[in-house]
């Protein structure tokens, strides 16, 4: 069907169309620009087929084209009630969305690529209800189960923080070589872990003598730990045939010779000009007696003297022993 305007284009009244408006439906609907700010008023349904729908800008040089999709079934299109004037959203232009409210159970929002996401790190979802979100997030600002599933972490990326949130003790796992499981006690009150240099008192242990070693400094066969006032420490064994005793100021222990008498032989290389001989008696104290007896002595002169301290008998002889090996024997006797 053709729209044309009518011949005579005369006024009509308030019941009847006159020929000025029956022109200006003729040209909307034929496709004339009607012009100025003139309206039409379409109080009935209308309908338009496929890309017949069309806006011009201002200029009137270009248009949008509304093309509906393959609509399988006859929907209605609401409009919101605008309390001013906005722009219209469509899917792919660049806008930045106000005062929406996005249904999660309604809508997806999808991923669009690493890419894209990459170049808008600066942007974030903020959200107030924390149930609205999946359960097994992780939050910084409140307490956190985590389910039955291994948490690895890499050397040094634990770090426990001090009240103040000051300083870290960084947790290092060393050169493991292979998986091992460190298990922890089950505590009856509240501890502290304990360290290999940081000073600690033990306390409500047990240790094992064939498991562990109790070492220090130094250490020899036959050494013991003994206090010496303060702490526990070694003391060193004692000199041949002798036992651990209280001192004789009661204050401490020693090492000293069981035997309150001791004898020997003394076997000694004179050289014509030697006339003191050093035997070791090994009392353990100053002998009260010393008796000594001269095998021989080449050509000296049995001793004037014999000399005794806690440690050795000296014996003098007045005439050097001759030179020779292995000739000069004394016999020695000490008592306690």
């Amino acid at each position: 069907m053709t729209f044309k305007r009518v011949t005579s284009a005369v006024a009509g009244d308030a019941t009847h169309f006159g020929g000025q408006d029956v022109n200006k439906y003729s040209d909307y609907l034929g496709g004339t620009d009607i012009g100025g700010s003139e309206t039409v008023d379409i109080a009935t349904l209308t309908t338009f087929r496929d890309s017949k729908f069309t806006l011009r800008n201002p200029a009137n040089t270009f248009s949008y084209v509304f093309v509906p999709a393959a609509i399988a079934a006859s929907r209605n299109v609401t409009l919101p009630l605008l309390t001013a004037g906005d722009t219209l959203v469509t899917a792919a232009f660049a806008q930045t969305l106000t005062n929406k409210t996005i249904d999660a159970s309604t809508n997806t929002i999808s991923n669009i690529g690493d890419s894209a996401i990459a170049a808008h790190t600066s942007t974030k979802i903020t959200i107030t209800t924390k149930g609205q979100l999946n359960s097994a997030l992780v939050y910084t600002d409140q307490t956190n189960t985590y389910g039955d599933f291994s948490s690895i972490f890499r050397a040094t990326r634990v770090k426990i923080r001090n009240p103040a949130n000051t300083f870290s003790y960084t947790i290092t796992g060393a050169g493991i070589a292979a998986d091992r499981a460190v298990n922890l006690p089950v505590l009856t009150a509240d501890d502290t872990v304990t360290f290999d240099a940081f000073a600690t008192t033990l306390t409500n242990k047990t240790i094992n003598a064939t498991n562990n070693t109790i070492t220090d400094t130094s250490t020899a066969a036959g050494d013991i730990m003994a206090s010496n006032g303060t702490k526990f420490v070694r003391k060193a064994r004692g000199t041949a045939l002798q036992v651990l005793r209280t001192n004789s100021g009661a204050t401490d222990i020693e090492w000293a010779s069981l035997d309150s008498e001791r004898v020997g032989k003394s076997t000694a290389s004179g050289n014509a000009s030697t006339t003191v001989f050093t035997i070791a008696h090994g009392l353990g104290s100053t002998p009260t007696y010393t008796f000594i007896s001269v095998g021989s002595s080449g050509s000296g002169v049995i001793a004037a003297k014999a000399d005794s301290d806690s440690t050795n008998i000296t014996v003098t002889f007045a005439s050097a022993p001759s030179s020779g090996s292995n000739n000069v024997i004394i016999y020695w006797r000490v008592v306690a």
